[in-house]
């Protein structure tokens, strides 16, 4: 069985690191990884995937290229590298794996459009883009959700999709002793006696981090607490907006490839995220011991059925505000839990996918 993994870019995200886990843990060594636009070197994971053995073919080609020429491009991909199976990530990847019909098609389906794609390309165009992407989804032979809560919403669009939950490598997020947090925070230079928040992903409007940074300081204000620090990690078109909010107990640091260090320096995570599929971020958090701290979305509730570390709050700055003081305290008084569930790791998730190729191998057979 040979697979062809479609990506637009490996650009680091969500998406991408789902796809490194699958590939990472994946029971077979027979895959070729193929992007269609040209890299960002600064932003791309395509050292990690080489690191890893991969092969990576390239076609580097921009989005004014015509769409017959890419499509011709695929499919000779596929042919010279006799591919059985094709496994789509993203808009433009499921375009065009959608148009070929000579190998079973897997896509994993990581939004809900008509929630994601209006908060980036704006209502209207973003709306068009939606519907747009739900056609094409049902044109494919195989299409997964990354989530429950994903699946039950393209449901009530009488689109069926079978799950299998996004899972985190457990061998890269971990807990740490409380040696080992104080002697990473020394080596980043974070202070060894604050209580310390963390929030990562994109700077977007869909994640909201603004309103997250105004409510952090509010709880300082309003709690008179000195000796708590938000860290922000990421990048977005809302940065320069995010770094006015910033005051003395909050530190902006921009892109960071070791994510997982950050994380174990930190003691509470926190997501404003208006809308997930089923958020990565998070996931790496609860494997590394953080308690976490969540706006109410399905994707989240749908962790808090896992985990007794998760912390739900309503879309106001408030009870953002009740939740981080309510996890602050039973931190300073010794009373977090200590229990981590590993349901989401990334070897049940590759396996998960690997047992469906195999299935829609003997349906084609």
């Amino acid at each position: 069985m040979k697979i062809l993994y479609i990506v637009s870019t490996l650009q680091r995200s969500g998406p991408i690191n789902v796809l490194y886990n699958i590939t990472r843990d994946l029971d077979v060594n027979d895959y070729v990884i193929l992007t269609l636009s040209p890299e960002e070197s600064e932003k791309s994971m395509k050292s990690d995937f080489e690191k890893l053995g991969s092969q990576i073919i390239a076609l580097n080609l921009t989005r004014m290229v015509r769409k017959k020429q890419v499509l011709n491009n695929i499919k000779e991909v596929i042919s010279s590298n006799n591919i059985e199976i094709i496994h789509s990530h993203g808009l433009r990847a499921d375009y065009y794996a959608s148009k070929i019909k000579e190998v079973a098609h897997f896509s994993t389906i990581h939004n809900y459009p008509y929630e994601d794609y209006p908060k980036i390309y704006g209502k209207v165009l973003g709306t068009f883009i939606a519907q747009a992407h739900m056609k094409i989804i049902k044109r494919i032979n195989y299409p997964i959700a990354c989530s429950y809560a994903i699946q039950k919403k393209f449901k009530r669009k009488k689109i069926e999709l079978e799950v299998v939950q996004n899972g985190v490598d457990t061998k890269r997020f971990f807990r740490v002793t409380p040696d080992m947090k104080r002697q990473i925070r020394e080596k980043l230079n974070l202070p060894t006696n604050h209580i310390i928040l963390i929030s990562t992903g994109m700077l977007i409007k869909r994640k909201r981090p603004i309103e997250l940074v105004r409510g952090f300081n509010k709880f300082l204000l309003e709690n008179q607490i000195n000796d708590c620090t938000l860290m922000v990690l990421g990048s977005g078109n809302l940065e320069e907006q995010v770094q006015k909010e910033i005051k003395e107990n909050v530190i902006l640091l921009g892109n960071k490839k070791e994510v997982e260090t950050y994380l174990q320096a930190s003691d509470i995570f926190i997501s404003n995220s208006s809308s997930e599929g089923l958020p990565m971020a998070a996931l790496e958090a609860l494997v590394t011991g953080l308690s976490t701290v969540l706006s109410d979305i399905d994707s989240h509730r749908e962790l808090k059925l896992k985990s007794d570390e998760i912390s739900l709050f309503k879309n106001d700055i408030e009870d953002m505000m009740e939740k981080i003081k309510i996890e602050y305290f039973k931190i300073k008084n010794n009373k977090q839990s200590r229990e981590i569930n590993m349901d989401f790791s990334s070897q049940i998730m590759s396996s998960s996918y690997l047992q469906k190729y195999k299935i829609s191998q003997r349906r084609d057979n």
